[in-house]
């Protein structure tokens, strides 16, 4: 795996590219070990993914990816109840 950078603009962000030579997507983790580190992998799905992956930051301390991890799971259960609201209504 290669040494994550820091990044000052908006187009280093999008400057890697996967096997297939696409532009590959920046995503941000949200489970408990990573929660809030970005990284990139081939925007193709499934079977067509060229299986590109690799970490964009550096790895946060634990008590701040378990903040990020912890936020998501509220906001997921947020949207959850506001989905079923809108449907009893």
């Amino acid at each position: 795996m290669s040494t994550s950078s820091s990044v000052s603009s908006p187009q280093q962000l999008q400057s890697h590219t996967c096997k297939w030579g696409l532009s590959a997507k920046c995503f941000t983790a949200t489970t408990i070990e990573n929660g809030g580190r970005r990284f990139y992998k081939c925007r193709r799905l499934g079977s067509n993914s060229c299986g590109y992956w690799n970490w964009f930051d550096e790895k946060l301390p634990p008590h701040e990816s378990m903040m990020i991890h912890s936020q998501k799971v509220k906001l997921d259960s947020i949207r959850k109840n506001d989905v079923v609201w809108f449907v009893l209504h």
